[in-house]
């Protein structure tokens, strides 16, 4: 756990009560939703699907009894760019621009790699490259598999 209040319901054998499993889980959720963190990572999300916070202003005057009351006589211009989307796409791109090598003396590792690190995967690590971007971090979970087709190991 990440140093939240999941550290104060370890027992002395390092094993949850299920029930108080439950309710880490639940405040870690809670925590989560709540946090500074994910509310910059929507907002970069949103930006860059050019739904910028420019869109909810709206033009206000001092109204009768000093309230704020929003003008309809006055123009409500919003301009709205899509440099993000645009920079970001230019960013990964570049980044991503020049092939993967792969080296390796073992011909059928080769050949197994080369299958792997195909049109398919270089799209998923440039949508990986771009969440990062947008969102401050993104993360692929690897999957090992405890059997290897090559007869020299993996």
């Amino acid at each position: 756990m990440y140093g939240g209040t999941a550290s104060k319901y370890f027992l002395m054998s390092n094993r949850f009560i299920s029930s108080q499993r439950e309710e880490i889980v639940k405040q870690e959720i809670d925590d989560w939703l709540s946090s500074q963190e994910r509310k910059e990572k929507l907002a970069g999300e949103r930006y860059y699907r050019n739904k910028a916070d420019i869109l909810k202003r709206k033009r206000m005057t001092i109204g009768a009894g000093g309230a704020l009351v929003e003008a309809t006589n006055l123009a409500n211009n919003k301009i709205v760019h899509g440099f993000l989307r645009k920079f970001v796409g230019q960013k990964a791109g570049y980044l991503l621009s020049k092939e993967m090598s792969i080296q390796t003396k073992n011909k059928v590792y080769d050949e197994l790699l080369t299958g792997i690190f195909d049109k398919g995967f270089k799209r998923l690590l440039k949508n990986l490259l771009k969440d990062s971007f947008k969102m401050g971090c993104a993360w692929l979970h690897v999957y090992l598999r405890r059997e290897c087709p090559v007869s020299d190991g993996c």
